[in-house]
């Protein structure tokens, strides 16, 4: 997810999947062009996996992305 978006906000995304039962296991990457450690930090409290900063290289999130399948597939 990305933090802040036109029609909502990755931070109530990421809380409402990490508090709901049915989808806490669900891993979340936040991406996110805002550079500070703090947000990074806030959302690694709240339960992101992964935290990267804008621009991200496809190659990069796609390998981040493949991580969690992989572990998905064996659970």
């Amino acid at each position: 997810t990305d933090l802040r978006m036109p029609q909502g906000d990755g931070e109530h995304l990421l809380e409402c999947l990490k508090r709901n039962q049915a989808t806490y296991a669900i891993p979340v990457i936040v991406i996110s062009g805002q550079k500070s450690h703090r947000v990074e930090s806030q959302m690694r409290r709240l339960g992101a996996d992964s935290f990267f900063h804008k621009p991200i290289c496809y190659d990069v999130l796609m390998d981040e992305i493949n991580q969690y399948m992989q572990l998905r597939e064996r659970a």
